[in-house]
C-alpha cells in the first residue's frame, strides 16, 4: 500500500509540474501577444521598400488634387501604415482620420469631416450645405491642403463613396486629397464610379517574406529588451 501512495504522489507532481510549466508558458506567450497587439502603439516598422512607398504616397498627398488607394489583404500593415503618412504630413496638411466602422450614410462621413476640420456648419444642416462648405474650405488659398484618410474604406457603400468623390467636383486648386486603404476590389469600384479629371492611384502593400518578418518580430522584441530566445527554442 505504501508503494501505490508513494506512486500516486509522484505522478500528481510530475502531473503538477507540467502544469505549472505549461502556465508558464501560456503566460509568456500572451505576453509576447500583447507586443505585437495593435493597441501598442510604437515605432513605424518599415523595410526599404515600404519607406519608398511611404515617401510617394506622402509625395502624392502635397502635389495635385487626387485619390490614392492603399491596398492589401486583411492584417498586411494598412492602418499602420496610414498612421504614419498621417505622421508625415501633419505640418503641410489638414488630415482628417475618418472611421469608417459605424459609417451608414454620407451624411455620417461628411459631419466626421466637418467636425474635424472645425467648418461653421450647423447640426441640422444637410448633405449640400456640407459639401458646400467642405468644397468652400479646400478651395481657400489661405489654408492648407485637406487629406481625408479613411481606413477599411472597402466597406463603405456606393454612395458615400460617389459622395466623396464628388467633393473634387468644381475644386480649385488641387487642395483636396483622398486617401482610402481597402482590398483590392476597392480600386475596381473607385475607377467604376468614372468621375471626370480626378486622378486615382493605386498602390499595393505586400506581406512581409522571411527575413522580413524575422526583423519585424526582433524589432518588436527589442522594444521591450526582449530577444528571440527569451520566447522560442
Amino acid at each position: 500500500m505504501s508503494n501505490d501512495i508513494d506512486e500516486n504522489y509522484a505522478e500528481i507532481q510530475k502531473l503538477a509540474s507540467k502544469k505549472l510549466e505549461f502556465n508558464a508558458d501560456k503566460t509568456n506567450m500572451e505576453n509576447l501577444a500583447d507586443l505585437f497587439a495593435d493597441k501598442v502603439e510604437t515605432d513605424f516598422f518599415a523595410t526599404s521598400n515600404l519607406h519608398a512607398q511611404l515617401d510617394e504616397v506622402i509625395h502624392l498627398c502635397q502635389f495635385g488634387g487626387n485619390v490614392v488607394s492603399l491596398l492589401g489583404n486583411k492584417g498586411v500593415g494598412k492602418s499602420a501604415f496610414l498612421a504614419e503618412v498621417r505622421k508625415g504630413l501633419a505640418e503641410t496638411s489638414y488630415c482628417c482620420m475618418i472611421d469608417s466602422t459605424h459609417m451608414i450614410t454620407a451624411e455620417d462621413v461628411f459631419r466626421q469631416i466637418i467636425s474635424q476640420l472645425e467648418l461653421p456648419v450647423t447640426p441640422s444642416s444637410n448633405i449640400g450645405e456640407m459639401l458646400v462648405a467642405l468644397r468652400k474650405s479646400v478651395s481657400d488659398s489661405s489654408l492648407h491642403r485637406v487629406v481625408i484618410i479613411i481606413d477599411d474604406a472597402d466597406s463603405l457603400n456606393e454612395p458615400i463613396l460617389s459622395a466623396l468623390l464628388s467633393l473634387f467636383q468644381g475644386a480649385d486648386g488641387g487642395q483636396l486629397h483622398l486617401l482610402l486603404s481597402g482590398d483590392k476590389n476597392l480600386i475596381e469600384r473607385l475607377d467604376a464610379s468614372a468621375i471626370v479629371d480626378v486622378l486615382i492611384y493605386d498602390m499595393y502593400l505586400n506581406p512581409f517574406n522571411l527575413d522580413e518578418a524575422k526583423s519585424y518580430i526582433d524589432f518588436k522584441l527589442g522594444l521591450v529588451s526582449k530577444k528571440v530566445e527569451d520566447y522560442f527554442k
